[in-house]
């Protein structure tokens, strides 16, 4: 059992502050579930690092974002930044592309949720390091990090 463990009771109580800070959405409650599974089915102490990380990652991000992390599937695959105002710094993009990724994502996911929020959430990820944007040929593709990808198995379904 978790709390009958050091390093168990340790996550437990970093998970139950979560749960507490957590809006009660039904995506919400689904990802609280789906991270205690993670927890509660592995080895505490050998993996107590892993889990103490991912969960201080998931206490940092908004519901929001955590919800956009998981529909990655929705995401853009490649974003077409117009010329003028782009800046390159070796591979990386440097300039505000976050609202043309939030109006792909709308049109994709069929979803048209609120620009704003969905803006703010797609920089908590790309800062977070979640998923990054590199130039490829002559668009710009959007894929997850190893980061991001480690998340994925704390919030979604096995």
């Amino acid at each position: 059992m978790l709390t009958n463990h050091q390093y168990g009771l340790v996550l437990f109580n970093k998970y139950k502050r979560i749960s507490e800070s957590m809006p009660y959405v039904e995506e919400g409650v689904k990802i609280l579930s789906n991270t205690l599974e993670t927890l509660v089915d592995d080895n505490l102490q050998e993996k107590f690092s892993q889990h103490n990380y991912f969960l201080e990652l998931i206490d940092k991000l908004t519901i929001q974002a955590l919800i956009l992390l998981i529909d990655n599937k929705n995401w853009p695959e490649q974003l077409n930044l117009s010329p003028s105002g782009r800046h390159v710094l070796g591979q990386a993009i440097v300039e505000d592309w976050y609202i043309q990724f939030v109006l792909e994502y709308n049109e994709k996911s069929g979803r048209q949720l609120e620009v704003q929020l969905l803006e703010l959430a797609v920089r908590e990820l790309y800062s977070n390091g979640l998923f990054t944007i590199y130039q490829d040929g002559g668009g710009h593709s959007v894929v997850l990090t190893v980061q991001g990808v480690s998340l994925l198995t704390y919030l979604s379904d096995k």
